[in-house]
């Protein structure tokens, strides 16, 4: 199932995010910081963001909410000031919506990418 970035509605393959993208933070060598945070994110079957995976992660690109599913800004999105004041406030409300439905289904990933989903196609069509 697929997540789109509230910023640039790019979609983002939920197993990519759960598993792989967490990829895109390690240097390559084995014996680096940066993969035992790899391997401990994996680990994690709550895949929390603890604040150092966040830090490496925004250095990517990529801006969350509470969690990987709720993607505020990933690594395909242009640069804020080219957006437009209809595409920053349609982004700034499809935060929202993802930062309200976190706070209410908490860790129910699977509810949350669901409703999430439902969001972004609702948003799609009220925009026709």
């Amino acid at each position: 199932m697929d997540l789109l970035c509230a910023t640039c509605q790019e979609p983002w393959d939920t197993h990519h995010l759960r598993e792989d993208m967490i990829w895109d933070i390690w240097d390559g060598s084995d014996d680096s910081s940066s993969h035992v945070l790899c391997k401990t994110f994996i680990a994690d079957p709550e895949r929390k963001l603890t604040p150092m995976v966040r830090a490496d992660l925004e250095e990517q690109g990529w801006k969350f909410g509470e969690t990987i599913y709720a993607i505020h800004r990933c690594c395909c999105c242009p640069d804020e000031s080219s957006l437009s004041d209809k595409e920053k406030s349609d982004a700034k409300e499809r935060i929202e919506l993802r930062n309200t439905l976190e706070s209410l289904l908490g860790n129910d990933h699977d509810g949350l990418v669901s409703e999430m989903t439902s969001v972004d196609v609702y948003m799609k069509v009220r925009e026709w």
